[in-house]
């Protein structure tokens, strides 16, 4: 069995397994031990170490008698393709603590030390391979981050404390996207937080990419009673920061470690919330906010159909501008007299303009501006209930009936105020507005589940073709990767 995982001989693996079944059994009874999955990582042998990790999972969180796991060793020399193939097949693997309460995730944190007479070139190489990897890490098990050493400390404790700026960058990015800034306050054994051993090493680009964090404590103080906000404007921030643009990790053409590196869009921003938000409602808090929403959409509807004081007509009111007219006037002197006289008459009519008409006897409240108030505050409760129904009602086809009435629910809500408004010009906006949101919200509504289907692989049809290829589409659909894989 050994000699095949040196060798990476599958079939000697299954030539120890017919010479005797219980050899895999044997070997996971020994506490700590060196398992063919061990050897076969720490050698790079891709195809037996997945072999292996298929047919005994458990040898995956086996430590050796040195305290590591078989994708610590398979970092430890380098092979990044095994440590690929490994993860997988297990994402859990990354969060196996060894020696110290070191995970995976914590050594490839760490800046590796690098001997002077290794070649530039294999140098760059390697440390491009880590960058990666530690990208892959977070993505496959964005958890990880929380995980903590023996010492308290964090991956990102680790890679300030070792100056690996790169991978710095790639945690932040990650923190602010699965929103556990909370982590940048953790502090170490020691009471110390990553941006206070920034300070304390006076590391300066540490302090510039830590301090513009949220949560980061921009004043702590350090024994010669400087704070990290005080190196942070010695070191000219604003001028970093541009410099930080075009970090070596930026420049990287691998995509999820360019992407956790470069900064959150508006639309990744608002997707995430989204994201968030519906994740932790359940089922029970659904149907509350259902339950809400549908009785506020009722109410707001039907006041509006029903405004205080009544409907006061519109434009098309006759007269409404008063004035003077002549009539001729019909006169009987009594109720059966044969004779009767007629003479001409000036009527006159006083103003009745329903936008001017003056309330409760005030000289500055008119009901057109009423109107215009009550109906504004109407109509944003209104749009926000109908925009919370549609969030919450499934995306499946069984819905759509539904989906559709909803629209042209908020389309007859916009057109009433033509039928009651005083004034077209007070409902016109009302009736723009209305439709124009509808639109908007479903638009959001389809296009959020169509990156849902795109994400999960599903690209057939034009429709779905073409909207991948879209950078920014792109960028969700990563986004969309990485929040899935939060426990």
């Amino acid at each position: 069995m050994k000699a095949a995982a040196e060798t990476g001989d599958i079939n000697g693996l299954y030539d120890s397994i017919k010479e005797d079944p219980n050899v895999l059994d044997s070997i996971d009874a020994i506490p700590f031990v060196d398992t063919p999955l061990h050897t076969a990582a720490s050698a790079g042998h891709t195809d037996f170490a997945v072999e292996v990790l298929r047919l005994k999972p458990s040898f995956g969180r086996k430590l050796n008698p040195d305290g590591l796991s078989s994708l610590h060793l398979a970092l430890i020399n380098h092979k990044f393709r095994t440590v690929r193939q490994l993860i997988k097949l297990d994402k859990e693997l990354i969060r196996v603590k060894g020696k110290q309460g070191g995970t995976p995730l914590h050594f490839i944190a760490r800046k590796e030390d690098i001997n002077a007479d290794q070649q530039q070139q294999r140098v760059q190489k390697r440390r491009h391979h880590r960058v990666n990897t530690l990208a892959d890490f977070l993505f496959a098990c964005p958890n990880s981050i929380k995980d903590l050493t023996n010492q308290n400390e964090t991956a990102l404790h680790i890679a300030v404390r070792t100056k690996n700026k790169s991978a710095v960058e790639i945690i932040l990015g990650l923190i602010r996207r699965i929103n556990k800034t909370g982590l940048l306050a953790k502090k170490d054994d020691k009471g110390n937080t990553a941006l206070d051993l920034a300070v304390e090493n006076s590391q300066l680009e540490m302090v510039k990419l830590l301090v513009k964090e949220p949560f980061a404590n921009i004043h702590a103080k350090i024994s010669n009673k400087q704070t990290a906000l005080d190196i942070a404007r010695l070191a000219d921030v604003v001028r970093s920061a541009r410099a930080l643009e075009n970090s070596s990790c930026v420049e990287n053409d691998y995509a999820p470690a360019k992407f956790l590196n470069s900064p959150e869009r508006l639309l990744e921003v608002l997707y995430k919330e989204m994201f968030f938000m519906g994740r932790s409602m359940t089922m029970e808090l659904r149907n509350i906010g259902l339950v809400v929403a549908v009785l506020i959409a009722t109410a707001t509807f039907t006041s509006v159909l029903s405004p205080p004081g009544g409907v006061r007509g519109g434009d098309f009111n006759l007269l409404t501008d008063g004035g003077n007219f002549n009539a001729t006037v019909m006169s009987t002197n009594n109720l059966f007299a044969a004779n009767t006289s007629f003479f001409n008459a000036t009527l006159s009519i006083p103003t009745d303009n329903p936008v001017k008409r003056l309330l409760f006897d005030a000289k500055d409240l008119e009901y057109g501006a009423a109107f215009f108030i009550f109906c504004g505050f109407s109509t944003v409760a209104f749009v926000l209930s109908a925009a919370m129904i549609m969030f919450v009602l499934p995306g499946i086809p069984i819905f759509l009936l539904l989906h559709v009435a909803l629209l042209y629910t908020m389309g007859s809500y916009g057109t009433s105020f033509y039928l009651i408004s005083p004034s077209f010009g007070y409902c016109a906006m009302y009736v723009i507005a209305s439709t124009l949101f509808g639109v908007l919200v479903y638009y959001c509504r389809l296009t959020t589940f169509a990156i849902e289907i795109i994400a999960k692989g599903n690209t057939r049809g034009p429709f779905f073709s073409f909207l991948s290829k879209i950078q920014g589409v792109q960028r969700l659909m990563m986004l969309n990767n990485l929040l899935g894989n939060i426990n």
